[in-house]
């Protein structure tokens, strides 16, 4: 009950994500078919977005970290309006037996497949791996630990060494460059100037020395015994029961008393203060 008193909702990702994914393929399956679907499709997610963006920054909270795997997931289920809207396509056409752009869309959907393809294969490094720097140009698997040697990096976020066999191993294949270039994402350094933009306006916090040691360890392990808390009421039962429980658990009746109807209620200006509120530490 307290904590759903200090706590906001939390944030359902796996029932977020499907709904607008669906909206998403509808509106991509209607653009080459009724292609006035799309300034409809615009304004109305343009609305949502703004509504989801001021729910998740006031309204709601996340605990979850899905490490960016489930945008690129929403993002290839959106090829999927991409698909529909050409077989439509395909299939107008061969009612009409029209043979021309019956060849020119089949060549379309295999180029999409093609696409989608090259999609998944430059998306799979970014979610199956931590890239050591947001530039992506090198990837460490998630929960590996690194070791404990030190080094400066080239521009290329690698060390010198491996940078300079990857200078080696590209000369040898000019075509897998060239290929590189044209699907790879990073082609005009938008992280790059981004970057130039990006300033650390708070210092980074100093954690104790017991903190900094538990960090990694799980809470089960390091947490304290949980307090129990009761109501306290006139009578003196709660104050009796934490004489005779202490010695077992922590307990403790303050701060919560009874009102008039029989209803817990708390002070508001001490509702942080709870015995049972834990200190959420930021790393």
């Amino acid at each position: 009950m307290y904590n759903r008193y200090i706590t906001l909702a939390g944030l359902g990702w796996g029932s977020l994500y499907p709904k607008f994914a669906c909206l998403g393929v509808i509106a991509i399956s209607y653009s080459c078919i009724a292609p006035l679907v799309l300034g409809f499709a615009t304004i109305g997610f343009a609305i949502v977005y703004l509504a989801v963006r001021y729910n998740m920054f006031f309204v709601l909270s996340n605990d979850v970290d899905t490490q960016g795997s489930a945008y690129a997931k929403a993002l290839q289920q959106l090829m999927v309006g991409v698909y529909i809207s050409e077989v439509c396509l395909l299939g107008l056409f061969a009612i009409n037996t029209t043979i021309g752009p019956i060849v020119l869309m089949g060549v379309f959907i295999f180029l999409t497949a093609v696409y989608h393809a090259v999609m998944r294969h430059a998306l799979k490094p970014l979610t199956m791996y931590l890239p050591r720097s947001t530039d992506g140009d090198d990837q460490v698997a998630l929960f590996e630990t690194p070791s404990n040697n030190t080094h400066e990096y080239t521009k290329s976020a690698l060390p010198p060494t491996q940078s300079e066999g990857r200078g080696e191993d590209a000369k040898k294949s000019k075509k897998a460059a060239i290929l590189g270039k044209l699907f790879d994402p990073r082609k005009f350094k938008s992280h790059a100037r981004a970057k130039k933009f990006v300033t650390s306006r708070e210092e980074l916090p100093s954690y104790e020395e017991a903190v900094e040691s538990q960090a990694y360890l799980d809470p089960a392990i390091t947490s304290p015994p949980q307090t129990l808390w009761i109501v306290r009421d006139e009578m003196g039962i709660s104050q009796h029961e934490v004489e005779a429980t202490s010695g077992v658990i922590p307990i403790s009746d303050e701060l919560s008393t009874f009102n008039e109807k029989g209803k817990v209620v708390w002070n508001q200006d001490t509702v942080l203060q709870a015995p049972i509120r834990e200190k959420r530490i930021d790393y």
